[in-house]
């Protein structure tokens, strides 16, 4: 029989688990509207001409907005990763002790 301050326990797990996804659905969503472009970028695009035409305005600053933000990417995804591997470890410890 499950003891009242096991539920709670589990309770106060769920919650964390809930913030922790919440937390990482905050991160992906900001990661694509940030970097989510509806045309690939084109590196050579951002880097080879010397002037650009109008129409090619917006694939510039993409393709140049990836490349100098990289490392914020890189951030981006790697503090979601954390988040997942946080939320899978406070599962696995409610599956034991269910």
């Amino acid at each position: 029989m499950v003891v009242i301050s096991e539920l709670i326990d589990m309770k106060d797990t769920l919650n964390r688990v809930m913030r922790k996804a919440k937390k990482a659905n905050l991160v992906l969503d900001t990661w694509m509207e940030e970097y989510g472009f509806t045309d690939n970028t084109k590196p050579k695009t951002g880097f080879i001409k010397e002037s650009i035409d109008s129409s090619e305005v917006t694939e510039h600053y993409n393709t140049l907005k990836w490349v100098y933000e990289y490392n914020r990417v890189f951030n981006l995804i790697d503090i979601v990763s954390d988040y997942i591997n946080e939320i899978e470890n406070e599962i696995n410890k409610l599956e034991e002790t269910a």
